[in-house]
């Protein structure tokens, strides 16, 4: 086709000639203009003056068809609804709908006419008018997309036209589709949906007159011929726009602003200036271009000054600020003094734009502001006067805003300055520091003293005095000055009195202190005064500033007391007794504690120790009422190191004397113990000790003084121990000085002990004298009064008194020298009990069961020593009389159970049969005694375990802070071997163990569990209880591959022993082998040793497990956690087990690993932790039931309410649901759910799918899973994570979780976290499935 020939005509001078093809599009046109005249695209429109109905008319469909693609985006009723919601609309909100309501009076499918609309009133009337025909989107938004046939078919009449014109012109500026996408994205689509339809009518109604051309309509649209006349109208409000949109449109309107800018100079520097200090590199550079495209003007350069906030008002950047106001005027009265104030200003840090948009960080700097002001302030000042130049520099540096500015920058400045002329400056800056307070404030005078040193003239004398003539600044001002003076003169500083003066009591103590450092006085005495009485003030020194500050004044001590040492000692002294007296006073900030207790060790150590003043201030800490801080001071008191001159025992028997109270006595008395050996306290204070012991009442003290003279061996000593030992009321005090008898001589000790068997009430002290007998009965000095006081106690009401007396009765039984057999005892011992009751038959039946016990430890065989038969008799003797009784008495569970383990004992270990038993048993077990005794008896009856008798041995030998666990069974028991056999997962079935005992191993199998008591199955359930359920197919599905085993809180008494010491743990991977391969993990802090699958962790456990394991993951992956345990302060009430596990359950739910946990009862265990899973929010895969691989042994406590069985339960979860987690959890919210009994149970997605994802990578077809799939796309604002999927199906069991840092997916039961490239605010997050595509879409709005 043949080129078009335009001829363009501008609002002056020639017309533009030029050519184009027809199939060329307008903007294509405006390009071509744009080179031409300099003329840019964005402002630039082309008119048809004289456009023929015709021309209007071919404009139809295109304008037609723009107006339905528009029309596609009203998809979503969310924007609606959006809109409906405003209580109070925005400013055009109201306008807006109801301009599209008038010209959808024409609609043929929404029906609304225009009286309806025709409301006059508040705008708040009118929004309720336009929100009843919102009421339907769908209906609302149908007429919306069909609206434009309705205007071809002619339905829109130009009254209604006219209306919307005149409601157009009343909204004004708001009518644009730009301001409302700050306000609405509805209302900015009906912006333009308006216009459009308005447009279409217009070429619709086609008339002769005036037509834009559009941008993307092609030239033919509008030519009749091979030529066409155009009009330029140059249109600058598009490009002030622009200046409000995206980055890019902004850069093109600045580069535009560069040659069309100066044309309206008000409006373009306002926008230039907002440029110039934005956070944008880019946007500052383009900006200085397109000002340094105009000519300097010195109007231009006033406007743009306007329009730049003061730097110290808001920081921002200066480079590009200060070179465009050079360029538009060089020589501008406000030039300098806006650069000097650049010169103190600081290097921009955050994000300030006019409008105080805070909090954003700037991109780094290519040069620092500081540095470019200072190079143009170079440039400039050798241009201007040096007085103004000066007086420049003084405005910035006296400035309020600079009071803690640096001045580096600004002194080099001003140094150059005053090379210039040096009187000018002296009088310009020193100057201001001389004038009287009411005129100047004290820090402008510390400044102008300040900036002398940048250059002054040392010991010029007029700066001198000057200087002199400000003795009445204090602190910080002070020390600024005084540091000037010394920089300027090497005379002596009239300052120093005045600084001691301040020293003591002055706001800035710490830095007068280093000032006084820094101006090196020798054997100067007032100085001397002032460091002591700094000192004094110790209190308000270490609570503000810490031990570092008086340390400080210490050194400066070393630095002044040159001559005389004495004051450093002194100052050192003080030192040491404020750090003490610190630790002896009760405190309410701990910032500096641990730093004055290292201080206090370390500079004792360094000076030679702690004299008696030091040790005192400690040993005052001895009457504080707060136990903690006599503790501390104790410790301290002790480890502290002490000077050879100190007299400990001096200091703590004025402690003594003063008498403060109780425990300041018995705290002393244990420091005395501890710091002095037995000589000390022979010679020392021995008098002191025996008189307390003798004038005291209180037992705390005479315990703490019968503990003191344990080293000392004097007749004075033991007989007053004898004395209180026989006679004194309180039992604390005559066992201590029971125990201070028993490094004395055997006989005497012996005595006295047997005195207090016979004489004595008291369980611990009875304890504490069968304590001191039984090595020396070992040792064959016990004699028969020891043994026969022993015998009377075989029946006494304590358990433990009984099996002492037995121990020590079963040791000098065996001596010949005692003069007494066993036999004989025990012969003697059976007639004992007529003397016991007095109708007390429960009594009389547990001292029976009692004494059968001691009977029987008396007579076994132990440590080379025969058994004695006739001994183990009479235990079985008190062991049948002990049931006979339990059988009468009903009531009395107790007796029964300790009557049926009595008997089962004997039996054994008389080596008879345990039938007698197990028929006693049987009998007790059918009276009307709770169900968990009937449990015991008949786990006696069957297996015959003493399970009393295995708590004491595994509580007695669990160590601090351990649990003895569920399974109790010692290491001396050796674990049976099991039978060789298949493992077949067809035995492990619900059924639990007897079709397990008889496919594993038959009759072989049954026999070895009984003969074996019930330790193999406790031992067996672990590795059997996790088969189960991972055999459950509802519950698991499991792919070929690895699974990862993690038993969390494993012990070395339970799961690591059964490792150790039997291959049961190979039961699982013998179950699980047709699936999958089993790899152990064993993770807890009860661990005593460490292997490739064993792992000792301190909680967080699972936590520290996974971070330090990546490979392993929630499709690899199950942890198991058996009888934790942390459920079981419902009843116990102790909740420190709780408070350790909470983080590692929150991190497993987090996570989405199948965990599954057995639990040893159900009144405590499991209810505590249903409550605390339930707060967590977790998602239950297996709802709470009984394990039917539970323990075979039940245990129970002494009153019978209590009683645990090893994995007797069973639950299982995977997940969580966000919205039913609670963000901090108290174990009163816990307790109160437990006791509610009404949890409230989240169901997870059914089947937990493990080891899929190696199953997929090793050949799958189809779709891949979540794991390795998905997309992080950037979009506007924001991120957006596409995932595909097979069909809409995989979306039922979905489980999408949005935090601001990552992304947590669920699909198939598979999960993915995936990190947000950069923070995102979650809760503005959409997720959503686009049916079109198969993709869940995830969208998030950075931060």
């Amino acid at each position: 086709m043949e080129p078009i020939q335009l001829s363009i005509l501008k609002f002056a001078g020639d017309p533009i000639e030029t050519s184009a093809n027809p199939e060329d599009t307008v903007v294509s046109v405006k390009e071509q203009i744009a080179e031409l005249v300099q003329v840019p695209v964005l402002c630039q429109k082309l008119w048809l003056h004289e456009a023929s109905g015709e021309q209007v008319g071919r404009t139809q469909p295109l304008r037609k068809k723009r107006m339905d693609d528009l029309e596609e985006e009203f998809q979503y009723g969310w924007q609606i609804q959006e809109v409906r919601s405003f209580h109070c609309p925005p400013q055009g909100v109201v306008e807006c709908v109801h301009l599209s309501l008038i010209l959808l009076c024409a609609s043929s499918t929404f029906e609304i006419s225009d009286s309806q609309l025709n409301v006059r009133g508040h705008r708040l009337e009118q929004w309720d008018v336009c929100k009843r025909f919102l009421e339907n989107p769908v209906e609302y938004m149908s007429a919306l997309k069909k609206f434009s046939d309705d205007i071809c078919a002619g339905r829109l009449s130009s009254d209604q036209v006219e209306l919307a014109q005149n409601k157009i012109e009343e909204m004004g500026h708001t009518f644009s589709a730009r301001y409302f996408q700050r306000v609405s994205e509805f209302c900015s689509l009906l912006v333009r949906w308006v216009s459009c339809a308005l447009k279409l009518y217009h070429a619709v109604n086609a008339k002769d007159g005036p037509l834009e051309l559009e941008d993307d309509f092609q030239l033919s649209v509008y030519a009749d011929g091979s030529s066409l006349q155009l009009a330029l109208v140059v249109d600058p409000e598009a490009l002030f726009e622009s200046m409000e949109d995206s980055m890019e449109k902004k850069l093109e309107a600045i580069a535009a602003l560069k040659t069309l800018g100066a044309k309206f100079p008000d409006r373009a520097l306002r926008e230039l200036g907002t440029a110039l200090i934005s956070g944008y590199a880019e946007l500052r550079a383009a900006a200085l271009d397109a000002i340094k495209g105009w000519p300097a003007n010195e109007e231009f350069a006033t406007m743009l000054h306007n329009e730049i906030p003061i730097f110290y008002r808001e920081p921002c950047p200066k480079n590009e600020v200060l070179a465009a106001l050079e360029h538009l005027g060089p020589q501008h009265p406000q030039l300098l003094k806006r650069v000097a104030t650049g010169l103190n200003a600081g290097n921009c840090q955050r994000k300030v734009s006019p409008k105080k948009k805070k909090g954003k960080e700037w991109k780094p700097a290519e040069e620092p502001d500081e540095e470019f002001c200072l190079e143009t302030f170079k440039r400039l000042q050798l241009e201007e006067d040096p007085k103004k130049v000066l007086d420049c520099l003084a405005y910035a540096i006296f400035h309020p805003a600079t009071r803690r500015a640096n001045m580096d920058i600004i002194c080099q400045a001003l140094s150059l300055a005053a090379s210039r002329d040096y009187d000018t400056a002296v009088h310009t800056i020193v100057g201001r520091a001389q004038f009287a307070d009411e005129v100047e404030e004290p820090w402008v005078r510390a400044r102008a003293a300040e900036m002398a040193m940048c250059f002054a003239v040392k010991e010029d004398e007029k700066v001198l005095s000057i200087l002199r003539s400000c003795t009445d600044l204090t602190g910080s001002d002070l020390c600024t000055l005084a540091k000037c003076y010394a920089h300027l003169s090497d005379g002596e500083t009239p300052f120093l009195p005045i600084l001691c003066a301040d020293l003591p009591c002055g706001q800035d103590r710490r830095e007068v202190l280093q000032t006084i450092q820094e101006m090196k006085p020798v054997d100067n005495e007032a100085v001397i005064k002032a460091i002591m009485r700094y000192l004094e003030n110790w209190e308000g020194l270490l609570s503000c500033f810490g031990p570092m500050s008086m340390l400080d004044a210490c050194r400066v001590m070393e630095q002044v007391a040159i001559s005389d040492p004495s004051p450093l000692h002194k100052a050192y002294t003080q030192l040491l007794k404020a750090l003490a007296l610190r630790l002896a006073r009760p405190r309410t900030n701990d910032l500096y504690d641990l730093q004055c207790r290292r201080f206090l060790l370390d500079k004792a150590q360094e000076k030679g120790g702690a004299n008696d003043e030091v040790l005192s201030c400690l040993a005052s800490g001895f009457s504080s009422s707060i136990e903690p801080i006599r503790r501390e001071c104790l410790y301290f008191f002790q480890k502290v190191a002490k000077s050879p001159d100190a007299d400990v025992v001096q200091v703590l028997l004025e402690v003594l004397d003063d008498d403060f109270s109780s425990w300041s006595c018995s705290t002393a008395l244990e420091a005395l113990r501890s710091c002095c050996d037995a000589e000390l306290l022979e010679t020392r204070a021995l008098r002191h000790l025996l008189k307390l012991l003798k004038t005291k009442s209180n037992s705390l003290v005479k315990c703490a003084a019968l503990k003191a003279l344990h080293a000392v061996h004097n007749g004075e000593v033991t007989d007053l121990a004898a004395r209180l030992a026989r006679q004194d009321p309180i039992d604390s005090v005559r066992l201590a000085a029971l125990q201070l008898l028993r490094g004395q001589e055997a006989a005497e000790v012996s005595n006295l002990a047997v005195e207090v068997l016979c004489t004595d009430s008291s369980e611990t002290v009875l304890l504490g004298a069968l304590e001191v007998l039984t090595p020396l009965s070992a040792a064959g000095s016990a004699g028969k009064a020891a043994v026969e006081a022993a015998k009377k106690l075989l029946i006494h009401p304590s358990r433990q008194v009984r099996l002492e007396s037995a121990r020590l009765l079963g040791t000098a039984s065996h001596d010949a020298a005692s003069g007494v057999t066993v036999v004989t005892m025990a012969l003697e011992a059976l007639q004992a009990p007529a003397k016991v009751g007095s109708g007390d038959l429960s009594h009389f039946g547990l001292a029976l069961a009692g004494r059968s016990v001691a009977f029987r430890e008396m007579g076994r065989a132990r440590a080379g020593l025969p058994a004695e038969p006739k001994v183990l008799a009479a235990s079985l003797a008190d062991a049948r009389a002990a049931v006979s009784l339990a059988q009468q008495l009903t009531s009395n569970s107790t007796l029964a159970l300790k009557a049926a383990r009595a008997l089962n004992a004997a039996l054994a270990e008389s080596g008879e049969g345990p039938m007698e038993a197990q028929q006693a048993c049987d009998a007790l077990a059918g009276l009307g005694f709770d169900e968990p005794v009937k449990h015991e008896l008949r786990q006696v009856a069957k297996d015959g375990i003493d399970t009393a008798g295995l708590c004491a041995e595994m509580d007695a030998s669990a160590k601090d802070g351990e649990s003895p666990g569920t399974f109790r069974w010692p290491r001396r028991m050796v674990l049976p071997t099991l039978p060789s056999g298949p493992s077949l997962a067809a035995a492990v079935t619900e059924k639990g163990w007897g079709p397990y005992l008889r496919q594993r191993g038959g009759e072989q199998m049954v026999n070895l569990e009984r003969s074996k008591l019930a330790m193999m199955l406790d031992a067996l359930s672990f590795p059997l209880s996790l088969a189960w359920l991972l055999l459950q197919e509802p519950l698991v599905r499991i792919a070929s591959g690895t699974l990862h085993v993690v038993v969390l809180g494993a012990t070395s008494k339970a799961e690591v022993r059964i490792l150790e010491d039997s291959d049961y743990w190979e039961e699982l991977g013998r179950v699980m082998a047709p699936q999958c391969k089993v790899k152990l993990h064993f993770v807890g802090p009860e661990i005593s040793a460490e292997s490739a699958d064993v792992h000792q962790t301190q909680p967080p456990c699972a936590t520290q497990f996974f971070q330090a394991h990546s490979d392993l993951n929630s499709s690899n992956t199950i942890c198991a956690v058996f009888n934790g345990g942390f459920g079981n302060f419902v009843s116990s009430g102790r909740d420190e087990l709780f408070h350790s596990w909470l983080q590692d359950l929150t991190f497993l739910a987090d996570q989405h690993v199948l965990c599954a946990f057995f639990c040893a009862n159900d009144y405590a265990d499991l209810k505590g932790e249903v409550a605390v899973h339930q707060l967590l929010g977790s998602c239950f895969a297996l709802r709470p039931r009984q394990n039917p691989f539970a323990m075979a042994t039940v245990y129970s406590g002494e009153d019978s309410s209590e009683w645990f069985s090893g994995n007797a339960f069973v639950y299982a979860v995977c997940g969580f649901e966000r919205s039913a987690r609670r963000v901090e959890l108290s174990t009163a919210e816990v307790l109160q759910i437990a006791q509610s009994d009404h949890a409230i149970v989240h169901e997870a997605p059914l089947p937990v799918r493990l080891l899929e994802s190696e199953r997929s990578s090793s050949g799958s077809t189809g779709v891949p899973p979540v794991s390795t799939v998905g997309e992080m796309k950037p979009m506007d604002g924001g991120w957006r994570f596409e995932v595909p999927l097979a069909d809409a199906s995989c979306m039922q069991a979905a489980d999408v979780q949005i935090s601001d840092t990552q992304l947590s997916l669920v699909l198939e039961g598979l999960r993915r976290v995936v990190p947000w490239p950069t923070p995102v605010d979650s809760a503005s997050a959409r997720a959503s499935f686009s049916a079109r595509s198969c993709k869940l879409v995830v969208k998030a709005t950075s931060q």
